[in-house]
């Protein structure tokens, strides 16, 4: 994208989800290029001032307020850029609609072929089966099986003794927990409260924020502590680890195989991710 931009040489505005997203384009576009949230463009008449419009993560595209935003706009070059063009709302048509049709992919395998990322190394490690009562909930069996599993939180804990890492939960509960059990090595835990993103430590314990564009080229392990079935989601938390970076060897993606109502068939999933 930033290549098409140069190459052009004319006014552009890039759109991003999330300020993180934002900071990491202005250290990477010439001072002709103006990046922004879409909740910070109040104005839709200066769209028109622009002759590029660039959506990052634009499957996002299809939530109201963004497709509003392109739909607005009139004579621009518009490009959309997304690693999971596909949405679990089947919404995707808003997002052709609006920004037109795929004109250029390319698969992580091809991408891991022709160098641009780390092939990974799966690690699974199958827990104790959970005895769940057939009248619990999904989200009392998360609770219980995930956030409250001390057998499971003690094995992601041992597994953070090397290396850079990442460990991605999906609750708030479940990453204050783990800091706890961290407490003595050097790790930080990072929500959507945190008032700043340091990214500095050798362990971080994230939620849903780090999901994507978030730009980790040093981590060389992701731990799946999680779980889910959301094949996007997958497919987003793994390209946090499949970066590359010159003190890199390896990457290494840890996940569960949680034996319990539910989750078990969501590993399965994550599982068909991965090959």
């Amino acid at each position: 994208a930033i290549d098409c931009i140069q190459q052009y040489k004319k006014r552009t505005l890039v759109i991003c989800p999330t300020t993180y997203l934002v900071g990491q384009w202005k250290k990477q576009v010439p001072d002709y290029v103006d990046v922004r949230t879409y909740q910070g463009i109040k104005d839709f008449s200066i769209l028109q001032q622009y002759d590029i419009i660039v959506f990052d993560e634009c499957h996002h595209v299809s939530a109201d307020t963004l497709y509003k935003i392109a739909m607005k706009l009139n004579e621009q070059i518009v490009i959309g850029l997304s690693a999971t063009p596909q949405r679990e709302d089947n919404c995707e048509m808003k997002m052709f609609g609006a920004l037109g049709k795929i004109v250029y992919e390319i698969s992580l395998r091809e991408l891991i072929d022709q160098g641009y990322l780390f092939d990974a190394e799966v690690m699974w490690i199958d827990l104790t089966p959970h005895k769940t009562e057939e009248y619990m909930s999904y989200q009392e069996i998360y609770q219980d099986y995930i956030v409250d599993n001390d057998e499971r939180n003690n094995v992601i804990v041992a597994c953070c003794d090397k290396g850079k890492i990442l460990i991605l939960v999906g609750q708030i509960e479940h990453g204050k927990e783990l800091l706890r059990l961290l407490k003595d090595k050097d790790a930080v835990f990072l929500c959507s409260k945190s008032k700043e993103m340091d990214i500095e430590h050798r362990i971080i314990i994230a939620t849903s924020i780090f999901d994507e564009g978030v730009d980790l080229p040093d981590r060389d392990t992701i731990i799946m502590a999680a779980g889910g079935k959301s094949s996007i989601k997958t497919t987003q938390r793994i390209g946090r680890v499949l970066r590359t970076h010159p003190d890199k060897e390896k990457a290494l993606i840890i996940d569960f195989v949680d034996r319990a109502k539910y989750l078990f068939k969501h590993q399965k999933r994550r599982k068909e991710m991965y090959i």
